[in-house]
């Protein structure tokens, strides 16, 4: 039994590291995108987070291009802070959230 507590307390270690970098890195991309949208002067807003996916709210006409900038600046934040491991990042365009 005491050997379950401490894998499960080892668990929990490594978990909370995890979300703890990707909250990191997901609120450094938050402010560059959100950034790049103000002074590219692009009509889009972050409108949600879900753990690791950011939201963005943008005209149809945009959609492309504000989707590469996420993008970008998604792979930019994880890079600063995931120096041996690849960073990959998938974008998707809908009309309405997907889980």
């Amino acid at each position: 039994d005491n050997m379950k507590e401490v894998v499960g307390a080892r668990n929990m270690a490594k978990n909370m590291t995890c979300s703890a970098c990707n909250a990191t890195v997901t609120k450094l991309a938050m402010g560059n995108i959100r950034r790049r949208l103000n002074r590219d002067k692009y009509d889009a807003q972050i409108i949600l987070t879900v753990h690791d996916e950011i939201e963005v709210e943008v005209r149809t006409d945009q959609a492309e291009e504000v989707a590469n900038i996420v993008k970008e600046e998604m792979i930019k934040a994880g890079k600063k802070y995931l120096t041996k491991v690849p960073v990959d990042v998938e974008v998707t365009i809908a009309d309405c959230w997907v889980k």
